[in-house]
């Protein structure tokens, strides 16, 4: 792959689309089946969001070659919104990105676990992911975690989390 820059790329896998176009790299979750890649600015990167969208664990942004870009906000926010669970080898800084976060627990809500502590006070992020994952209210503050609210939407998706509300 060599270095582009202004041109526009479709690459192909598993029925998601990176196209480059302008400059800065945003994934859509407008369309689960599709995630949309503006400018990917050189081949590095370029390889690197080729192997996260291969990633079907999640663990690729981990391996030896993933953890140069675990810095790389674009291409922690692609992998964490192909594979919320990514977010466990990003680095600590975007682990309290609110959007990287919010990708990630949208994806997978057990994620959460992954979060700053910070990010586990926030009630938005909290009920993303007990709206995808009941459970994730185990990671949640202790606060949020009697969050009416936040234990509603958390029991709406499994009952069961219930057991993990304050009494």
């Amino acid at each position: 792959l060599s270095e582009k820059t202004g041109s526009f790329w479709h690459l192909l896998r598993d029925e998601r689309l990176l196209a480059e176009d302008d400059g800065k790299i945003h994934p859509s979750q407008a369309d689960r089946g599709v995630v949309t890649l503006t400018a990917v600015v050189n081949a590095e990167k370029l390889e690197a969001l080729l192997e996260v969208s291969k990633d079907q664990d999640g663990a690729w942004l981990g391996s030896e070659r993933g953890k140069a870009f675990a810095n790389d906000r674009d291409v922690v926010e692609a992998a964490v919104t192909y594979n919320g669970g990514a977010l466990r080898f990003a680095a600590e800084k975007l682990r309290g990105d609110p959007e990287i976060v919010k990708a990630a627990v949208t994806e997978n809500g057990r994620a959460l676990l992954f979060a700053s502590a910070q990010l586990k006070r926030d009630s938005d992020i909290v009920k993303a992911a007990v709206m995808q994952k009941g459970y994730a209210l185990q990671h949640a503050a202790e606060k949020l975690r009697g969050d009416p609210e936040i234990v509603k939407a958390a029991v709406t998706e499994n009952g069961w989390a219930l057991v993990l509300a304050p009494a």
